[in-house]
């Protein structure tokens, strides 16, 4: 027997609103950590690997997210000193 609580019913508004925020998410936290990086004086090739290592362990039960291609743009965006990597 199924019950209503089952079956979410999530608005299809609200769905397509959301749906590329993960992304966003991940590249603004690549974003963050390289920041960071960036001032412990790490070198850029270090921090991309790092970086990139980390995402790797933090999704290794699930499929890699859609932003791990862009580490390397987004570390180098950083230690350029752009102030938004987009």
């Amino acid at each position: 027997m199924q019950f209503d609580w089952m079956c979410p019913k999530v608005n299809k508004a609200f769905l397509k609103k959301i749906e590329g925020r993960p992304n966003e998410l991940g590249r603004q936290e690549i974003e963050q950590r390289a920041a960071l990086l960036m001032r412990l004086n790490y070198p850029l090739a270090r921090a991309v690997r790092r970086i990139s290592d980390n995402i790797a362990w933090e999704y290794e039960l699930s499929a890699r997210p859609g932003f791990m291609k862009d580490v390397k743009e987004i570390v180098e965006c950083v230690y350029r000193g752009a102030n938004r990597c987009v």
